[in-house]
């Protein structure tokens, strides 16, 4: 499909420059640029996370006695280390 654009004068030179280091055809340079710069913008898929588990039957916690346990936690010897 024929076209006209204007286009800055600084694009222009930069692609007929590079069109000719490459050999390509002006036009194909062009389209192959706006193609670039289109695809630029779309976001790429996220991978989706398979969904989790749901587990039969739901985690109860008990509050109550929390703060003994963490005080036997911390009140615990450590074991001896031993050699192998």
């Amino acid at each position: 499909m024929k076209l006209t654009l204007a286009i800055d004068d600084d694009l222009v030179l930069h692609l007929r420059a590079q069109a000719e280091r490459s050999g390509e055809p002006f036009e194909t340079l062009v389209s192959a640029t706006l193609r670039a710069g289109i695809g630029a913008g779309r976001r790429r898929p996220r991978h989706e996370l398979p969904p989790l588990a749901k587990p039969e039957k739901p985690a109860v916690f008990d509050a109550e006695g929390l703060d003994e346990l963490a005080l036997a936690v911390v009140r615990k010897p450590a074991a001896p280390k031993t050699r192998s």
